[in-house]
């Protein structure tokens, strides 16, 4: 066809539609780079997302100390948003700017970009999301108060998957706060404290809890293990007897000892069924609102 200056330009079947290069770049970052015939752009649109969503965010979890957890998952967040927005943005902008001298290539199809969008979004980044929480890191919400004062009721936490399996860099050690399948119910996982490995002797005689003749009460009030110290609370004066750990288990408390369902109830954990390693409290909020003093908090005391 022509214009009004009696140029030619393409037929207007081929124009790019703006709305339409937003709205696929709002499914997928990058696809409307892609529609727009920008397969560079495209793709550095998708790895600048596909980054902040997960690596940045991975390394953020495992590595960064607590008092920078919460601002720099934030900041995380806001840049993946950012990014995703940027893509809408200038999917749309550039689509304006150039329908009029678009150049449809052979390549760029609708069955093309439907196969983009099925493996993007349907297949990458669900598959490196179930990655990540399956060998990575994975976040856990803690529903009663079987771990109080160490973690509170309504906390969201991160825990370490790269632990208790071979290669992986860190093994179950006593003091442990560690996530297990549940025995009794393999649906549900549990959190609890590891206290005694194969072949430890644990027993409670009244007045507290020993493993292989040592107490774990301190003078201090506190509880502790192969120089690692944590909390308590509750009653801990029934007494249990003395019970030896078989090898391929764990045996597993909960630091508030009333209202905890642990080895006292469905025995010894199976080693093969700790997933993971309670690290950090990202979120905690209760009835009287969001504790702030407890984001970034460290769940895993550190051997002194």
């Amino acid at each position: 066809m022509l214009d009004n200056n009696n140029e030619v330009v393409d037929d207007d079947t081929h124009a790019r539609k703006p709305w339409l290069a937003g709205v696929m770049s709002m499914f997928l970052p990058g696809l409307g780079q892609l529609y727009n015939g920008q397969p560079n752009r495209a793709i550095w649109f998708f790895i600048a997302f596909g980054l902040f969503a997960l690596p940045v965010t991975v390394v953020i979890a495992l590595a960064l100390p607590g008092v920078l957890l919460v601002p720099c998952l934030l900041l995380a967040s806001l840049a993946t948003f950012a990014v995703w927005v940027y893509s809408i943005i200038d999917a749309v902008v550039l689509s304006r700017r150039h329908r009029t001298q678009f150049v449809l290539q052979r390549w760029q199809t609708n069955g093309l970009y439907a196969l983009v969008l099925v493996i993007g979004a349907g297949v990458v980044l669900p598959s490196a999301i179930t990655y990540v929480r399956d060998h990575l890191v994975q976040a856990f919400r803690v529903v009663g108060a079987s771990m109080e004062p160490t973690i509170l009721p309504g906390e969201l936490f991160f825990v370490d998957k790269r632990y208790n399996c071979p290669e992986c860099p860190g093994s179950v050690q006593r003091g442990d706060v560690a996530v297990f399948v549940y025995p009794n119910d393999r649906t549900r996982y549990y959190v609890k404290r590891v206290i005694g490995l194969p072949g430890d002797r644990i027993k409670n005689d009244g007045t507290g809890w020993s493993v292989n003749a040592r107490p774990l009460a301190s003078a201090s009030g506190q509880e502790s293990i192969d120089g690692r110290h944590w909390a308590t609370s509750g009653n801990d004066s029934l007494p249990q007897p003395m019970t030896a750990v078989p090898d391929g288990h764990a045996y597993v408390l909960g630091d508030h000892r009333d209202a905890s369902r642990d080895s006292r109830d469905f025995g010894m954990v199976p080693l093969v069924d700790i997933v993971g390693v309670a690290r950090q409290v990202w979120f905690s909020r209760g009835d009287e609102g969001i504790r702030w003093q407890r984001l970034g908090v460290a769940l895993n005391p550190s051997r002194s």
